[in-house]
C-alpha cells in the first residue's frame, strides 16, 4: 500500500523527479513527470515538465533555420514566454549549472544558438521548455505531505527514452510495487 509518510522521508534536491499523483485533478500538472532543477529551503524549487511537449519546433519560435529539429516542451506555467532549457554533452556551453548524470541546467542562450546551428548537434542532448513550475519556500513539500508528488530520481531512472505520452506511466511501472498498481489507475476511479 502506498504511503506519503514514506514520500516525505525521501531527499528532495536537484535532480529529483517529481511524479503527479494518480489521482491529481489539476490540468496543468495531471500525470506528469517534472525535474527539480532547484531546491533551497528557503529559496523555493523549480523545475520543468518533462512530458508535455508543444506542437513547435525551436526554429517557429525563433525564426532561425536548425540544421536539427529541436521539440519544445512546456515546462509550466510560470514565465511561458520565456526560453529555459537542460543539456547534456555540450561542454563548450558556459555558465551552467549541474544537475545529475551529466545533465546541466541554463548556460548562455547565444552560444547555445549557436552550437544548435552547428550540424553536429544532437537534439537528444537538449530539452527546450517555454516556461517552468516554481514552488515558494516550502510549498513543495508541504504538496508532498498532501500527496500531490510521487519522488524519483535522475540518478536512479532516465526518463528521455520514453515517449512523452508513456514517460509518467512507464516511470511509475519501474518502480515496482505500489507504484507498479498506481500507474493503471484511472484518472478518475469513479470510472473503474
Amino acid at each position: 500500500m502506498w504511503d506519503y509518510r514514506k514520500e516525505i522521508r525521501k531527499p528532495l534536491n536537484t535532480g529529483s523527479l517529481l511524479l503527479s499523483e494518480p489521482f491529481l485533478k489539476d490540468e496543468e500538472f495531471m500525470r506528469t513527470v517534472s525535474l527539480l532543477c532547484f531546491h533551497d529551503k528557503q529559496e523555493g524549487s523549480m523545475g520543468f515538465i518533462l512530458n508535455r511537449p508543444l506542437p513547435l519546433q525551436l526554429n517557429e519560435v525563433l525564426n532561425i533555420d536548425f540544421p536539427q529539429k529541436f521539440q519544445l516542451y512546456h515546462g509550466g506555467p510560470v514565465a511561458q514566454d520565456t526560453l529555459l532549457f537542460i543539456h547534456r554533452d555540450i561542454p563548450t556551453l558556459e555558465n551552467t549549472q549541474p544537475l545529475v548524470n551529466g545533465w546541466h541546467y541554463g548556460g548562455s542562450h547565444d552560444q547555445l544558438i549557436s552550437i544548435l546551428q552547428e550540424d553536429n548537434t544532437n537534439p537528444d542532448s537538449i530539452k527546450l521548455f517555454l516556461g517552468y513550475s516554481g514552488w515558494d519556500a516550502g510549498q513543495l513539500r508541504k504538496e508532498i505531505i498532501e500527496n500531490a508528488w510521487i519522488l524519483n530520481h535522475l540518478n536512479r531512472i532516465n526518463p528521455f527514452p520514453f515517449a512523452p505520452k508513456k514517460m509518467w506511466e512507464s516511470i511509475m511501472l519501474s518502480m515496482g510495487d505500489p507504484y507498479r498498481s498506481m500507474a493503471k489507475m484511472p484518472i478518475d476511479p469513479s470510472l473503474n
